[in-house]
C-alpha cells in the first residue's frame, strides 16, 4: 500500500464521518423543529402570560408552602 492509498483512505473515512455527523445534526434539528412547532401550536389558544405576574405567582406559592410548614412545626 502506498502513501497515496493511505491518504486516500483517510480522506474517504473522514468524508464518511463528516456526512454521518451532518446527517445526525440534521435529524436533531428536525426533531427540535417538530417539538417547537408542537409547543407553538399548543400555546396558540392560550392567551400570553405576563412574565412578572407568572414569577410573582410562583413566589407566592413557595411562600405559602413555607409558611404552612412553619405553622405545622410550631
Amino acid at each position: 500500500m502506498s502513501l497515496h492509498d493511505d491518504s486516500s483512505l483517510c480522506c474517504e473515512v473522514a468524508l464518511r464521518l463528516l456526512d454521518e455527523y451532518d446527517r445526525a445534526d440534521r435529524q436533531w434539528i428536525d426533531g427540535v423543529r417538530v417539538k417547537i412547532d408542537a409547543a407553538v401550536a399548543m400555546s396558540e389558544p392560550t392567551p400570553p402570560i405576563d412574565g412578572e405576574t407568572f414569577i410573582a405567582g410562583i413566589c407566592d406559592r413557595f411562600w405559602q408552602v413555607r409558611e404552612s410548614k412553619l405553622d405545622y412545626t410550631n
